[in-house]
Parts: C-alpha cells; sequence; structure tokens
C-alpha cells in the first residue's frame, strides 16, 4: 500500500529498531506515520530515519582514553640464545626477564630517598596507579611477604621510615 509516499511497514526498519516497539510507538503517536483503520500503520522511509536518529540516539563526542603503562621488572641478564642479525651489533642488549611479583611490601624511591612504603598483591597494577596520581619516583625496591603479614610489616616500616608521600600513617 503507497499513500502519498508511506509505503514502508515496521519490518522495513528492523535494522534500526525491533518493529513491535515501533509499531506501538506509532500507534501511541510518538513516530509520525498514517494509521491503517485496521491499526496497521505505515510510515515515510525519512521521516522514520529522522525521527528514530532524533528520539532513539544520543551523540557523544567520547572520552579521552588514559594511556595504559605497563611496568615489568627485569634483570640486566646477557642475551641468550639467537638473536635477530638486525639487532646483533647492540653490545648493549639484554635479555629482560619477566617475571610476576607475588604480595610484597615496596619502597618507591627517588635515588636514595624513600619516598613511599606500600604494600601490594599485584605490583605492577599498584604501580600504575601511583603514575597515575602523580608520584615521582625512579626506583622500586621491594621484599616478598606473605600476604597475611603485609598490613602489619607496611604498618612498622612507615612508622620507622616517616617516608613523606605516606601522610595517612605518618599523622597518627
Amino acid at each position: 500500500m503507497k499513500i502519498n509516499g508511506y509505503r514502508f511497514t515496521a519490518e522495513d526498519f528492523k535494522e534500526y529498531i525491533d518493529p513491535e516497539r515501533l509499531k506501538d510507538l506509532a500507534i501511541k503517536g510518538f513516530v509520525p506515520c498514517l494509521i491503517h483503520e485496521t491499526g496497521f500503520p505505515v510510515f515515510k522511509k525519512g521521516e522514520v530515519v529522522d525521527w528514530i536518529e532524533k528520539n532513539l540516539y544520543v551523540y557523544s563526542e567520547g572520552k579521552q582514553l588514559t594511556p595504559i603503562v605497563k611496568i615489568y621488572p627485569h634483570e640486566d641478564k646477557p642475551c641468550i640464545g639467537d638473536i635477530p642479525e638486525e639487532i646483533s651489533g647492540i653490545s648493549e642488549l639484554k635479555e629482560c626477564n619477566f617475571q610476576i611479583i607475588p604480595s610484597c611490601v615496596y619502597f618507591l624511591c627517588d635515588g636514595k630517598k624513600i619516598l613511599y612504603v606500600g604494600q601490594s598483591k599485584n605490583l605492577y597494577q599498584r604501580l600504575f596507579q601511583h603514575i597515575e596520581d602523580g608520584k615521582r619516583f625512579n626506583r622500586v625496591l621491594y621484599f616478598y611477604i606473605q600476604p597475611n603479614r603485609l598490613d602489619s610489616i607496611e604498618y612498622k616500616l612507615i612508622k620507622a621510615l616517616r617516608p613523606p608521600l605516606n601522610i595517612q600513617h605518618n599523622e597518627r
């Protein structure tokens, strides 16, 4: 059926909206259409697409993604095994030993000065948080410790060392 350009059914818009929902909205008077005496709505494509765009979609400019910083500890180890020929002439080339750091107490340092004492069960993630929080340090030292001892050892070290960035414990 085509009357003055009204020739599309709700099924013709299924890529934009569920046909049953479109029919329901049309019958309730929200969507521009002609309604046959049997209650069957017919649509003009341009009108419906414009209406859907204005009423069912919200424009978002998006947000800036926080850059992901990955920090991996490594030991300077001489390269073992085959080295790609293209980089074999680099005398300073070292093998990176990726390792997982279990629960530990760590120290953020600036040279020989301890700035912060912390504890973590995921050191890499925690270091990333410190960087995001704006803490500036150039060295991280750590030692492994049983998870059930983390709180007490960290607290004792903060009390003894009084690092400047551990504000909450230094005020007690």
